[in-house]
């Protein structure tokens, strides 16, 4: 049984509404009946709550809610949108993003862009998925196993931070938009970046600027 604050470690007190209703035990018993049975889930079960490893909740500034990491091997990191280190291609999703930062921040040139988005991270920024886990080659495998888990933490980063801009990314992640407090925090809505990818059209959101207008310093992107 996973207990929260070996999982979320510093993010236990914000968080502890999902120890209390059980909802994380119920996702963890879920996922390990389909680890007993061969089932392959990206990312590796070592890094579903990564992202909550790599930031203090102190440090906390803006969350960022997709869809389901991706579903190809050797490609989900624990970290939304994150592509690994080594990765030799930049995924398409990925891909969409940096050219929406270049094109929106970097007046046209971002040379040094880390597709590992843990520079992200280190300046307070959450990157989560609607689902935080997903089964090889099948997307949507895992969105209803995740469903309450992801209300109860969004409206729980809701009540216990101030001043957080919240993205929400894609349809599925606009469901939740409304558990968000919006006199304490900040609400951005755009289509997901994989849309832009299967219509062959740019990524047209602006979140990464409007963000700075009420941060400072800055996020650098």
């Amino acid at each position: 049984m996973a207990e929260i604050k070996d999982v979320f470690k510093r993010w236990t007190v914000p968080l502890s509404e999902l120890e209390r209703g059980h909802h994380l035990n119920y996702v963890m018993n879920r996922l390990n009946l389909e680890y007993l049975g061969g089932t392959e889930i990206f990312p590796k079960r070592d890094r579903i709550f990564r992202a909550f490893n790599m930031l203090e909740p102190e440090n906390l500034r803006v969350v960022i809610l997709g869809m389901e990491p991706y579903a190809t091997p050797n490609m989900a990191t624990g970290y939304a949108f994150a592509n690994a280190e080594n990765t030799y291609k930049i995924s398409p999703s990925l891909q969409k993003i940096k050219d929406t930062i270049e094109r929106t921040t970097k007046n046209g040139l971002y040379l040094n862009f880390d597709v590992t988005l843990q520079h992200w991270a280190f300046q307070g920024v959450l990157a989560l998925n609607s689902a935080l886990t997903v089964e090889k080659n099948k997307p949507g495998s895992h969105i209803q196993v995740w469903r309450r888990f992801t209300e109860i933490l969004i409206s729980e980063l809701s009540k216990n931070f101030d001043g957080i801009s919240f993205c929400f990314w894609g349809k599925q992640a606009q469901s939740f938009a409304y558990l968000v407090d919006m006199y304490k925090h900040n609400v951005f809505t755009c289509y997901h970046p994989a849309y832009a990818v299967r219509q062959n059209i740019p990524w047209e959101c602006e979140h990464f600027f409007r963000i700075n207008k009420y941060l400072s310093p800055e996020i650098e992107w």
